[in-house]
């Protein structure tokens, strides 16, 4: 788990991320590796955070195959009982019908050679309260309903940046 973040407590109604795509190698099938951006508000040390987040991702377990994939995923209880990825619950509302939240991204980066980018700007609609999720050139792909947040709602005060890899180490390889 790495990360950049902005100062806690701050008043944030939007973000960007510039995020490199790759396709790295899973091991097993219960883990992974993501890239991603959070849009946080609550306590890190409770049970209610509210947090919305959106990236790229290679997950095995959730979609079958090992390619980097668009996602979505948000949690109104710091990940206790709310939220899911994508689509697999009521939460994020797609209104795009040609950007799929959950299908893979191509082409990838390679190490010597060329690097593929992808663009996802969140942002708090000031007249309804939604946070909406925007792709490459500013494409509205959906939102996340106001009323799915407590502290959301209002406002996010963290903003993050970065990647995450679940490896169990199995048969001694690495997931990267």
């Amino acid at each position: 788990h790495v990360i950049a973040y902005t100062g806690s407590s701050q008043e944030v109604y939007g973000a960007k991320a510039t995020i490199n795509v790759w396709g790295p190698t899973i091991q097993v099938a219960n883990e992974f590796s993501l890239s991603q951006i959070w849009i946080l508000s609550g306590s890190f040390d409770g049970s209610d955070l509210n947090s919305i987040e959106a990236g790229w991702q290679v997950s095995p377990e959730l979609y079958g195959d090992s390619r980097p994939r668009l996602f979505t995923y948000w949690t109104s209880d710091s990940y206790q009982a709310t939220g899911c990825y994508n689509l697999l619950c009521a939460g994020f509302v797609q209104t795009h019908n040609r950007i799929a939240i959950g299908a893979a991204i191509s082409p990838v980066s390679s190490y010597t050679g060329n690097q593929y980018d992808i663009s996802i700007l969140v942002w708090k609609d000031p007249k309804l309260g939604n946070w909406w999720m925007s792709f490459g050139d500013n494409t509205l792909v959906g939102y996340w309903p106001a009323e799915l947040f407590t502290h959301l709602a209002k406002h996010a005060t963290m903003v993050e940046w970065g990647g995450e890899v679940v490896n169990s180490r199995a048969n001694g390889k690495h997931t990267s």
